[in-house]
């Protein structure tokens, strides 16, 4: 399978980013993986004029699109701040996944998903409790992806949280890189 892991959180020394390293090291076992790091790419994450007229894309843009076109699964590495990902991830998700490319509306009246025969999973964290965010709050993260995602065709979708971040111990969340590790070396 190839699979193309996204890190929406924009530093590399992150635990995003080693929930990263440990999910690539799983999957390199029985997959192909390519990766996007949102905080190298150089774009304007702001659609100016919405979907009216496509802007230009950048080349990173163009780039990660090819990824995507390549991709079977798209993992998303995420923090939630504010019960969403960060701003950007929202930027480079409006400006890549437009119409034409990842949808397609020809006759008016239904929509053609482009990116059918995708699936994608998402690990997310939070220093919130898990069910404060998810019987509280409602769970906006997934509501969105899964929004978002299956209206491109890309489904099912796959959800992995790691709540109460900042109350973890060494040892807790050295047990959780290893479980991401076992996530991305069982992928299917």
């Amino acid at each position: 399978m190839k699979i193309l892991t996204i890190l929406a959180h924009p530093s590399k020394d992150s635990f995003n980013h080693a929930l990263l390293r440990q999910y690539i090291k799983g999957t390199k076992q029985n997959h192909q993986v390519k990766t996007i790091y949102l905080g190298d790419l150089k774009f304007d994450p702001i659609l100016h004029e919405g979907y009216k007229k496509i802007q230009t894309l950048e080349p990173d843009l163009l780039d990660a699109q090819k990824k995507i076109l390549w991709a079977d699964k798209i993992t998303i590495f995420t923090p939630i701040w504010w019960t969403t990902p960060p701003a950007l991830f929202k930027g480079f998700i409006e400006r890549t996944l437009h119409p034409t490319f990842a949808f397609n509306n020809p006759s008016g009246n239904k929509y053609e998903k482009l990116l059918k025969g995708r699936n994608a999973r998402i690990i997310a964290t939070m220093d919130a409790p898990l069910l404060y965010y998810k019987f509280i709050v409602g769970d906006p993260l997934y509501k969105q992806m899964k929004g978002t995602l299956s209206f491109c065709g890309i489904s099912p979708i796959q959800k992995t949280y790691i709540s109460s971040l900042k109350f973890k111990t060494n040892k807790q969340t050295n047990e959780i890189l290893k479980q991401i590790y076992k996530v991305g070396l069982n992928e299917k």
